[in-house]
């Protein structure tokens, strides 16, 4: 039942099926997703966007695939007979391609680690991979199951993201779960905030969680929404050693790069409170 409702479109796909042998990705998430699972004979082209190393992991492994940028007219074209897209893609190249009789399947983002698993099972049986995508699965089960125990203290640590324009992500969100998968407890949702939804500093700061998140930038162009986070407060507050640098390819789509992003804040929950214990 979980996959019915992280997943819509036109294809019921069968384990008998035939696999589908010229798909198209339109989705930076549905495009991670493909290139996890997918043969690479299987590819037509996915989205420019998994093309930008700033962007994703799988930039390398999508170089020398051809580049889409969504548009009707040029997947049309190419006569994919299975175009894989998040929910939020434009709804009238959707209603296009499903109205020419293009398979197309939707995928939402997901809010747990145990729905980002439920759509790999979903993707790989559209792709008629099902036996990669349990192996993928129970990889992540395992790396999952495999996480150094965090050390004895009262309370687990509070962790708070803060992304640019001073977003935060609460519960209802693929963040709040990594956190909590890591063993610590969200300060956005700890506010009663819900999904994503700005964190005001005054907050951070006069609540002062044990570890603040905050979103790698590698690009170099000047931007206004990046600004707050070099506000001259949070650097006296949270000192480097109170602050994890977080890849954002780690936690942007439902891939199996997820766990990564669990691995890191564990691995900083270990510090933060060996840090403390160490103190007291």
């Amino acid at each position: 039942m979980l996959a019915v409702c992280l997943v819509t479109g036109s294809l019921v796909a069968e384990a008998a099926a035939p696999a589908p042998q010229r798909v198209i990705s339109i989705n930076l998430c549905t495009d991670e997703l493909v290139l996890t699972l997918a043969d690479r004979n299987q590819l037509l082209s996915v989205s420019h966007l998994v093309q930008d190393p700033e962007l994703s992991w799988f930039a390398a492994q999508a170089r020398n695939i051809p580049a889409n940028y969504g548009r009707a007219e040029e997947i049309v074209t190419l006569q994919p007979d299975l175009v894989v897209a998040g929910n939020f893609t434009a709804p009238a190249t959707i209603a296009l391609l499903k109205k020419l009789g293009i398979p197309v399947l939707q995928f939402a983002m997901p809010r747990t680690i145990e729905e980002v698993e439920a759509q790999i099972t979903v993707m790989a049986r559209a792709l008629g991979q099902i036996g990669r995508g349990a192996a993928v699965v129970a990889d992540m089960q395992h790396r999952l199951a495999s996480l150094p125990s965090l050390p004895l203290r009262g309370t687990p640590p509070t962790v708070a993201l803060y992304q640019p324009n001073g977003l935060g992500a609460a519960e209802g969100t693929l963040v709040h779960d990594v956190m909590t998968t890591a063993g610590m407890r969200n300060l956005a949702g700890m506010r009663s905030l819900a999904d994503y939804a700005q964190l005001p500093m005054e907050v951070l700061l006069l609540d002062q969680p044990d570890l603040l998140v905050m979103i790698k930038d590698d690009s170099s162009a000047p931007s206004l929404a990046q600004e707050l986070l070099r506000h001259p407060a949070l650097k006296k507050a949270f000192s480097a050693s109170r602050t994890v640098m977080m890849p954002p390819q780690a936690w942007s789509c439902g891939s199996p790069y997820v766990v990564r992003a669990v691995e890191i804040l564990r691995d900083a929950a270990i510090a933060s409170i060996v840090t403390t214990l160490g103190a007291s």
